[in-house]
């Protein structure tokens, strides 16, 4: 299940923190059971040094802080990968995240303390409930509808884009794709 973890600051004062994009940094992903019982997802810890991201989300604005996937194996089940992963039988379960800001410490080559730095937010975030079922898989395919009030408003008014406007394709129910070229590249890589 491929997931996206948003940051949102219904405030009215703009926020600073700090985030690492790495799943395993700051980021524990629970369902919880029909018996109240909350289980963890294992996460391969991530072997590399992290980089730390500054951001500044404004008054009203949302933040996409993580993207991940989540693999839900039954009973027995083995899972190769670092991507956060349940072993868990069949059945009805709420899904939610935690997700602590900035998820680590760090000090400079002075010793000095720079992640978190002074006046930025630190905590630990909590996402509401998802109802989710997790079907056994014999068990017939559905397509599943999310009511529209899951939904983050996404994107970006055209009026404020300052990059020339990709020509766009034709219209589907409502979208159009478009295609902006960033760079050049040529064959052989030169």
């Amino acid at each position: 299940v491929k997931m996206e973890l948003w940051v949102c600051n219904p405030g009215e004062k703009d926020v600073k923190f700090q985030y690492c994009t790495p799943r395993d940094i700051g980021l524990r992903v629970f369902l919880k059971d029909t018996d109240g019982k909350e289980h963890r997802a294992a996460i391969t810890q991530f072997l590399g040094k992290p980089v730390i991201h500054g951001a500044l989300l404004p008054a009203g604005h949302v933040f996409k802080v993580k993207e991940f996937s989540v693999v839900l194996l039954p009973p027995g089940g083995k899972h190769e990968g670092a991507e956060p992963h349940f072993t868990l039988p069949a059945g009805d379960y709420k899904f939610r995240t935690e997700l602590k800001l900035p998820g680590l410490t760090g000090a400079g080559a002075d010793g000095k303390q720079r992640t978190p730095a002074e006046g930025e937010w630190t905590g630990t975030l909590k996402s509401s409930e998802v109802d989710v079922k997790l079907t056994a898989a014999d068990a017939p395919k559905t397509v599943p509808k999310l009511p529209d009030d899951r939904y983050v408003k996404s994107g970006v008014p055209l009026a404020e884009q300052t990059w020339p406007m990709p020509p766009w394709g034709v219209e589907k129910d409502g979208l159009s794709a478009g295609l902006r070229v960033i760079g050049d590249a040529r064959i052989g890589g030169e």
